[in-house]
C-alpha cells in the first residue's frame, strides 16, 4: 500500500494511541508526488485495517514520546513486527526489527524534519500546537 492514515486518540493512562487505516483508493497517490487535498473526498470504504496491528505512544517529556509501530504487513510466529520509534516535533528515530523488507543498519534509522508541516484539520478553537514554536 502507498498510503496509511491513523486517528490519534490519548487513552486514559496518558498514553498515544493510533487506529490504522491503509487507503486502498489509488487514483492520485503516486511515490514522491503526494498533495494532501486529494484526501479530501475520502470515504470509509476506501480505508481498511487490522484491529490486531497497533501503534502505541507514550508521553516521556514534554514533546519527547518513544512507542512501537506494528508492521501490519509482516508476520512472525503469529505476531505483527515491530519498530521502535522515537518522536520529537522535529526529529525522528527509528530501529528496524529483523526480517522486514527495510534494510537493518548497525544504527538506527535518524529524520529530522524541514519546512513546513502538513496543517491539522478539525482541531478544537482553543488547540494550541505544541511543536509550534519549536524549530
Amino acid at each position: 500500500n502507498i498510503l496509511n492514515l491513523a486517528v490519534v486518540t490519548e487513552g486514559p493512562d496518558g498514553n498515544i494511541y493510533l487506529k490504522r487505516y491503509n487507503v486502498t483508493h489509488e487514483a492520485g497517490l503516486k511515490v514522491y508526488t503526494f498533495n494532501p487535498d486529494i484526501l479530501t473526498n475520502i470515504t470509509l470504504e476506501e480505508l481498511h485495517g487490522d484491529e490486531n496491528c497497533s501503534t502505541d505512544f507514550e508521553q516521556v517529556e514534554s514533546r519527547l514520546f518513544i512507542g512501537e509501530w506494528a508492521i501490519c504487513n509482516y508476520v512472525n510466529k503469529g505476531r505483527h513486527p515491530m519498530y521502535s520509534l522515537i518522536f520529537t516535533c522535529i526529529h525522528h528515530i527509528a530501529i528496524v526489527p529483523l526480517g522486514v523488507k527495510e534494510a537493518r543498519t548497525q544504527m538506527p534509522y535518524y529524520f529530522k524534519r524541514r519546512g513546513d508541516r502538513y496543517s491539522l484539520i478539525q482541531v478544537p478553537d482553543n488547540y494550541v500546537n505544541p511543536c509550534e514554536d519549536y524549530d
